[in-house]
């Protein structure tokens, strides 16, 4: 197993950066689904203090059918007042999914279920728990959600001062 360890964060905070990329890893038994019902589409983590809105990761996205759904796992950790919320963003229609983060100087989680509203392939719900909140919120793609499309986690905002930390992982949850 390879992971990096977030710097910043302390031994108090989370056992070890290896531990909580294992549990990352192996979703699908921390949430209790039945072994393989997830695919992982990718992976990012890393860290900024860029002056300007920016994708931060962005993920390739086709093959889905309308029964499928995204589930995005995300740590989020800010040194300082960042100033920005972190979203997941489709970058090919320009449009906002959901926000995954309140800025804070704390570590956060997010979980996300993203997909079709049942009866329109270009209406996209999200649908999952940020830090304490649940939170639940539809948006209109002009591309289908079963066509071809890149997801972002972005920072819509600028970093104003300190440094934003994240680690998303992105899944099919194949209906």
């Amino acid at each position: 197993m390879s992971y990096t360890p977030l710097a910043h964060v302390s031994t108090g905070e989370l056992a070890t950066a290896a531990l909580h990329n294992t549990l990352l890893d192996n979703v699908d038994y921390l949430f209790n689904l039945p072994a393989g019902s997830l695919t992982k589409i990718g992976s990012a983590q890393g860290s900024t203090t860029s002056g300007v809105a920016v994708n931060l990761a962005t993920f390739a996205i086709s093959g889905l059918t309308v029964k499928d759904a995204l589930f995005v796992l995300a740590t989020v950790s800010n040194t300082g007042n960042t100033g920005t919320v972190p979203v997941l963003y489709n970058v090919t229609d320009s449009v906002q999914i959901c926000e995954l983060s309140t800025v804070s100087a704390t570590a956060n989680m997010a979980r996300m279920f993203i997909s079709t509203n049942g009866t329109s392939t270009t209406q996209v719900c999200a649908s999952g728990t940020r830090d304490t909140t649940n939170d639940n919120t539809v948006s209109t793609f002009a591309t289908a959600f079963t066509g071809s499309w890149t997801l972002a986690y972005r920072l819509n905002g600028g970093i104003t001062s300190g440094t934003h930390y994240y680690n998303v992982r992105v899944w099919k949850c194949a209906g």
